[in-house]
């Protein structure tokens, strides 16, 4: 009995460290995928037309 826990604690250890890991990696390495611009630019929006207009 005293393995089988040690066994799905390591599991857990090893799922929690791998999720961390992609956290990380995620954190780290996505502001690439834009450019500095992106970030301090207001985004594009639509405005909305009058509806008296239709």
């Amino acid at each position: 009995m005293r393995g089988i826990a040690r066994a799905c604690v390591v599991a857990l250890l090893v799922i929690v460290g791998l999720s961390a890991v992609g956290c990380i990696h995620t954190w780290t390495q996505t502001y690439h995928d834009y450019p500095p611009e992106a970030y301090t630019n207001p985004p594009h929006s639509r405005t909305m037309g009058n509806p008296a207009d239709n």
